[in-house]
Parts: structure tokens; C-alpha cells; sequence
């Protein structure tokens, strides 16, 4: 059985479509890909969720959805994508890895990962949802090991808003100034000969 504090459940998903930081990062994805061909076929990791139905809205486009736990199966569809979509998931991955590297074969050589997770300095945590706490170093190793090449790099910022949690420690503390997002868009690493 899942993790109730982990699981994404439609319930979960549907409870947090109108949170104001969902809204925000929905708001910087939308302008962090609104360059981006998005004429092809393009494939969001994770179940259906608000953000899916607010990109195909906004874009008038179709988005197709994995299934299956991504750090055990990976099950989109049969098909190679243009643009792949990957947004405040990796952090939550026991695996990131695994995931990555199957995300990479449904890549054809023209195709599009775009990342988005929050990137923090190492001392700094978050809540118990994220079990991967990545500071750039840590990012930029993973992507690499994963046979991707970062090719754009957008970082974001967005300050916490002051609870009473805020004072229970130096890290709550520190953390209501370094609540980042970044946005990364990666392609396959050429194959070596």
C-alpha cells in the first residue's frame, strides 16, 4: 500500500489545484514553455492532474500521461514524444534515476524534457513529501548520469509565507527565503561511438 503522505491520489490533486504556490508554478511553467513547439506529441510524467488539464486549456493541445508507479514501471504510451513534461515530480522519486532513464527512451533525437523541482542550497530541507533535496551540483550530476544534456536553465523564486512554523528552527527559518523552483530543459546526450 502507498505511502497516504506521499500518494498522489486524484483526491490529493484535486484538493491543491486552487493552493496560490500550485497556481504560481503552474503560471511559470506556461511561460517558461510558451516558445516551445508544442505542435507534437507531447507527454506529461505522472497521472492527469490539474496542471495537465491547465497546459492542454491554455495551449490547445493533447497531453498524454504515464501510469504506474514511475519508480518501479514506467508505462507511457508506445509512442516517442516531441516534448516531455516532467514538473515538481523528480523530488518526490525514491528513484529519480530509473525514472530519468526511461523518460529518455521515448526521447527521439529532436525531443524536449522539460524539468521543473525546486533546487536548494544543501543546508536548507523541505517538508517530508520530497525525498530527493538536490542542490545544482547534485542536479547537473543526475541529468548527466541519466545520458541528458542540459541546454537552458531558468531559475525562479518565490518566498514562503510567514507561520508560525517558520520560527521552530533555523532551517524553517531560512527556508521562507529560498523556496526556488527551476526550470530545465534537457535533450539526449549525443551517443558516444
Amino acid at each position: 500500500m502507498k505511502d497516504k503522505d506521499f500518494a498522489a491520489t486524484p483526491e490529493f490533486m484535486e484538493s491543491i489545484k486552487d493552493d496560490p504556490m500550485q497556481i504560481f508554478y503552474h503560471q511559470q511553467l506556461i511561460d517558461y514553455i510558451k516558445d516551445i513547439d508544442l505542435s507534437g506529441r507531447i507527454l506529461d510524467i505522472g497521472e492527469r492532474n490539474p496542471l495537465t488539464r491547465k497546459l492542454e486549456d491554455h495551449f490547445g493541445i493533447e497531453i498524454d500521461n504515464t501510469i504506474g508507479d514511475l519508480d518501479e514501471t514506467f508505462i507511457p504510451n508506445r509512442f516517442e514524444y516531441d516534448v516531455i513534461i516532467f514538473s515538481q515530480v523528480i523530488e518526490h522519486l525514491f528513484n529519480p534515476l530509473f525514472c530519468l532513464e526511461n523518460i529518455k527512451r521515448v526521447m527521439h533525437k529532436n525531443s524536449v524534457l522539460i524539468i521543473g523541482t525546486p533546487i536548494k542550497p544543501g543546508h536548507i530541507t523541505t517538508n517530508f513529501r520530497h525525498f530527493h533535496e538536490m542542490d545544482e551540483y547534485r542536479f547537473k550530476k543526475l541529468i548527466q548520469r541519466a545520458g541528458l544534456r542540459i541546454i537552458d536553465w531558468q531559475k525562479n523564486y518565490a518566498y514562503n509565507n510567514i507561520n508560525w512554523k517558520s520560527f521552530t528552527g533555523v532551517r524553517p527559518f531560512l527556508k521562507m527565503f529560498y523556496k526556488r523552483t527551476s526550470y530545465v530543459k534537457c535533450i539526449k546526450q549525443e551517443e558516444q561511438k
